[in-house]
């Protein structure tokens, strides 16, 4: 077993990864950079272990989420090929247990890299149903973006005589929650020296199989193989594989919830009115700088509920109302914060007339603070009431960016270590 560092949030960070090559093979780590050679291949695991149970195989979260690292290939002529892969392992047909070159099992995969110095591919297999396309519906290549591309020398974006990094990002519908359940996409992006390839694989519904795998269900594996001169990558191949050539490969960065679109809201008549069913769950269901979010459905669409904001008023908190007050206005969730509150700039009677129990907003309790040296002994001021860990003490503060500063809408007691 060879260790490498990488960096993956769901690891909270860097992190030592593990990988075993094929035995009598070319293979070594040193810090983040692993070199291959011809005619091996491992998958990634996050610990160190020669198991072969797909237990032991890292599996990322990529729905939503990015893969990303820095390769070379200079050494890699046209009847080579680097392979970077998702696989769907199954510990029965689907194992990280080494197969014959020419077989390939009807495993689910995604090849977020075939390349060598003369062309670049990325393709999908879904292989629903246990039916694997022997041709994937949704392969794509640097040369269909632009035949300057991608290739060995100068002429070319992506110079292949020199690294280049590989970003891949599986994109997700976000809807209303942070909960991805669809795949959109998959864009990989070719990057070196300022210069930019983008690579889509476009074709939602033959992606869409894949799109619960991506979660947590598809180990990374890497390889180095003869491809022969009749291939994929470079048609017009004359010149066979060197023994001796190797492959690098370093700098991994496993990323969460960073690659998605917002969900697409159906359109709406302009004339068609919005009936109220009750208070969302969370401030977070509706846009951002909402103060008020109701979840119901249009009149003459009755069987689509939606969520709508029905205030943006800058409202200035106070302190946490208490279970007899009318929270009528506040998010239903349990997690939500319901607190005393009026519109900010207001006074006498419109302040009155204003105030009520709503829901803080998260950035009013997330965001970066300034704090002062004004201080109180009642904990139970602002949100100090949800309780300060030991030696903190309860500080009047605001958001960094609140132009009013201590009197600005965000001003109020916090705990400060």
């Amino acid at each position: 077993m060879l260790p490498f560092n990488g960096y993956s949030d769901a690891m909270n960070g860097d992190w030592e990864f593990w990988i075993k090559g094929l035995d009598n093979k070319n293979l070594s780590t040193e810090m983040s950079l692993i070199k291959m050679g011809k005619d091996n291949r491992f998958f990634v695991r996050d610990y160190s272990t020669d198991s072969e149970e797909s237990f032991w195989a890292y599996q990322h979260n990529y729905l939503g989420g990015t893969l990303e690292f820095d390769v070379n290939v200079k050494q890699l002529n046209c009847s080579c090929a680097a392979g970077v892969y998702l696989t769907a392992l199954d510990d029965e047909d689907c194992t990280m247990n080494p197969y014959p070159w020419d077989v390939r099992p009807k495993c689910a995969t995604i090849d977020v890299m075939e390349s060598n110095i003369r062309g670049f591919n990325t393709a999908s297999h879904p292989c629903e149903f246990d039916q694997c396309d022997v041709q994937s519906q949704c392969k794509r290549s640097a040369i269909d973006v632009d035949y300057k591309a991608y290739g060995f020398g100068s002429t070319f974006k992506i110079n292949t005589m020199y690294n280049y990094t590989v970003r891949t990002q599986f994109m997700a519908e976000k809807g209303s929650g942070d909960e991805f359940d669809s795949l959109k996409s998959i864009v990989t992006t070719l990057v070196q020296d300022g210069n930019e390839v983008v690579i889509e694989q476009d074709c939602e519904d033959y992606l869409q199989p894949l799109a619960y795998k991506l979660n947590k269900q598809m180990a990374l594996a890497v390889s180095f193989f003869d491809i022969g001169l009749d291939n994929d990558i470079d048609e017009g191949c004359s010149t066979v594989c060197n023994d001796s050539s190797t492959m690098d490969i370093q700098n991994f960065r496993f990323t969460t919830g960073d690659s998605y679109v917002e969900e697409e809201e159906d359109e709406v008549d302009p004339d068609d009115t919005f009936v109220v069913e009750g208070i969302a769950e969370s401030l977070e269901d509706c846009k951002e700088g909402c103060t008020e979010c109701h979840y119901g459905h249009y009149e003459k669409t009755p069987d689509t509920m939606r969520h709508m904001c029905t205030d943006e008023t800058v409202y200035k908190y106070t302190n946490a109302c208490k279970e007899r007050n009318d929270q009528s206005k506040c998010a239903s969730g349990s997690d939500s914060m319901c607190f005393w509150s009026f519109a900010h700039g207001t006074t006498g009677q419109e302040k009155r007339d204003s105030k009520a129990c709503r829901t803080i907003p998260a950035e009013l309790i997330d965001g970066d603070m300034k704090y002062g040296r004004k201080s109180t002994n009642n904990f139970n001021k602002g949100l100090c009431k949800y309780g300060c860990d030991d030696g903190e003490t309860c500080n009047w503060s605001y958001l960094m960016d609140d132009a009013d500063k201590w009197k600005g809408y965000s001003g109020m007691f916090r705990c400060k270590a």
